[in-house]
């Protein structure tokens, strides 16, 4: 049961830490890009995973979002998820079209070197982009 209210409230502080961010540089959060719907890195298992719940609360919030993973070219409908989603292509085109990407799954096979060089900021959940040596103050950890 405590696990069950871990895995809800770490989506709800992640959205709202974002949120003060934008609000703290007097931005607007329009489009996020969610890196990730694996529950774990390197795996095509999406139970209980907390980019569900995180796109629960983004769409509440009327922020429009996509997602990218490796291991889910489409989402499947289920328990958790309700949406039908793709998964978009990792370019520099349209990283640069997000005001937020969110590192929710730490993948391998992710082009962190692009994610960096193309996005305005970077939400890091995983602590993925220090481990690549990326450090920048449009990176925030968290």
């Amino acid at each position: 049961r405590l696990s069950g209210q871990y895995a809800d409230f770490i989506p709800k502080w992640i959205l709202k830490k974002i949120l003060q961010f934008y609000k703290s540089q007097k931005l607007n959060l329009q489009r996020v890009l969610i890196l990730g719907i694996s529950y774990k890195a390197n795996v095509d298992d999406d139970r209980e995973s907390p980019s569900y719940k995180l796109m629960k609360l983004l769409k509440k919030k009327k922020i429009r979002f996509h997602y990218h993973d490796p291991y889910f070219p489409s989402l499947r409908i289920g328990r958790i998820n309700k949406m039908r989603l793709n998964s978009i292509k990792l370019n520099k085109t349209n990283l640069r079209e997000y005001d937020a990407i969110i590192i929710a799954t730490d993948h391998e096979k992710v082009d962190y070197k692009l994610v960096y060089k193309y996005s305005k900021f970077i939400f890091d959940t995983r602590g993925i982009m220090r481990k690549n040596s990326f450090i920048d103050k449009k990176i925030i950890e968290l």
